[in-house]
């Protein structure tokens, strides 16, 4: 099974890297999500915790290649962009993970912070739509759990917050 998913998540990262303009510095970070995002989300929904090692990975691959783009260009707006995107919804989750009893974990508090590294240079209105999204559907397979099992278990959101990041990568290429 966990094969089938890494499979996923080559062809995903494949069709990535084909669609992405490369010199975007969001680019290396939305090709590596795509490559261990599926992997990460059979994880989550299997055992409601995200991986520490491929969110470390994917943070790390974002950051290295957004710098060595804006070294590239010259242009370091992106980066602190991407900074300041990654402590505001750090901020932001963590604080719903203090407000919510069995809401955001630590895992989510993370996968933010990469999340806004890495969208966070494409504009706020980008990661506000990616995180909306993220919550919406999230809400929505909430509500359908909650019609099949009235006393359902918890809900895993990092596959939302994955995928949201994963659509916003390919719609701001196209």
């Amino acid at each position: 099974m966990l094969l089938a998913v890494a499979g996923v998540g080559l062809i995903l990262a494949g069709g990535t890297a084909i669609l992405t303009d490369l010199t975007s510095p969001s680019s290396p970070g939305f090709i590596a999500i795509a490559l261990l995002g599926p992997t990460m989300a059979a994880v989550d929904v299997r055992e409601h915790r995200l991986p520490d090692l491929l969110t470390l990975i994917w943070g790390i691959i974002a950051a290295i290649g957004m710098t060595l783009i804006c070294a590239f260009t010259n242009n370091w707006t992106p980066l602190a962009s991407g900074a300041i995107a990654a402590t505001i919804t750090t901020a932001a989750f963590y604080t719903l993970s203090i407000l919510t009893k069995a809401g955001m974990g630590l895992g989510d508090i993370k996968l933010s912070a990469v999340m806004g590294l890495v969208i966070g240079p494409l504009g706020a209105q980008t990661l506000l739509a990616a995180l909306a999204g993220a919550f919406i559907c999230g809400a929505i397979c909430a509500a359908i759990m909650r019609l099949r099992q009235p006393a359902s278990a918890e809900l895993a959101f990092g596959p939302f917050l994955l995928s949201a990041t994963i659509i916003t990568g390919l719609l701001t290429s196209i």
